[in-house]
């Protein structure tokens, strides 16, 4: 392509360089791509971008995970996923490795993937001194992938493109790309497949199917907020849902039964809860502050549980007894 004309499209079409670059890769599975908010395929975040860093416990290595964590933060709220693997793990990170330290004290809700170059995940061929990042789009496909030194420069842009995408759909036939902009731009899943009727279209029912397997990926969530005891996530989430799936019968009739599993085992959890503190709030009033395991246990139930007044109120007070 003429340069000329290259630098033209890029000007008119903000996406052009994402689509230029764009690969198929298979839907990977949970074994091959592992993602800790329960989806176990690609195509269940369909409609979010992907990024995909994998690194070593050492030095430059660490680079790509640093720049994962840069892009959770600015871009998480958004729609993004950041998925890290460390290349060493055996599928146990050891408790005093760096990356260890790195997931679990700065890179908070990280999704994490282990098991090194066994996994037929999008790095496999890019590998660089055990360190590099992917970035997956909106509808499935490798748009780059390669050394982070490479591609970090350019990821930016790219992820800004993808969401963009998002809220304004794709695909060459009209009323598929509608279907995903209110889908996957508004959050109207129901709304959106409801727009068709009966269109035998391949590139409709292509669409249609990119929303079905994004809601099943939001059931496989809610299930995993469940096992995981996510009480306010799991909340937020089934409120969510309830607005999207609104219109189709048989979405809201699965929500609604995980909604029912669920306030039985948040009834559990509250009570569980309220034991925890009990407990801790005894050995405080005895002036004695709670033990590191303790501490950090409630530490714990802070992030995944309820994060509430008087559990900040517990951890305060044990801090300044010396709890560390």
């Amino acid at each position: 392509m003429p340069t000329l004309l290259l630098l033209t499209l890029l000007a008119s079409d903000p996406n052009a360089a994402s689509r230029m670059e764009r690969e198929s890769i298979a839907d990977l599975s949970t074994a091959e791509l592992a993602f800790s908010d329960g989806r176990t395929k690609l195509s269940q975040h369909r409609g979010q971008p992907i990024v995909y860093a994998w690194f070593r416990d050492a030095g430059y290595s660490m680079d790509a995970a640093e720049r994962a964590a840069k892009l959770q933060a600015d871009y998480a709220r958004k729609g993004l996923i950041v998925v890290l693997l460390d290349t060493e793990s055996d599928g146990s990170l050891d408790q005093n490795s760096k990356s260890r330290a790195f997931l679990l004290g700065r890179f908070s809700g990280y999704n994490g993937a282990s098991g090194g170059l066994n996994c037929s995940a999008p790095v496999k061929q890019t590998y660089d001194a055990g360190a590099g990042i992917a970035l997956i789009g909106v509808d499935g496909r490798l748009v780059t992938r390669g050394a982070c030194r490479e591609v970090g420069g350019k990821l930016t842009k790219l992820i800004g493109a993808e969401l963009s995408m998002a809220k304004k759909g794709w695909g060459d036939d009209d009323l598929a790309k509608k279907i995903r902009a209110l889908a996957f731009g508004k959050g109207a899943y129901a709304a959106a497949v409801a727009l068709v009727e009966a269109n035998p279209e391949p590139a409709v029912q292509e669409a249609i199917a990119d929303v079905e397997n994004r809601v099943a990926g939001e059931f496989a969530r809610l299930d995993a907020l469940t096992a995981h005891g996510r009480v306010q996530a799991a909340d937020i989430l089934i409120e969510e849902l309830a607005e999207s799936l609104k219109g189709r019968d048989d979405w809201i009739k699965a929500l609604a039964q995980r909604q029912e599993r669920w306030l039985s085992f948040r009834t559990e959890a509250l009570i569980a809860f309220d034991k925890h503190c009990r407990r801790a709030e005894s050995a405080l009033d005895r002036g004695k502050a709670l033990s590191k395991s303790q501490y950090e246990a409630l530490k714990a139930l802070k992030v995944e549980t309820l994060g509430s007044e008087r559990l900040e109120a517990i951890l305060a007070l044990s801090s300044a007894l010396g709890a560390r």
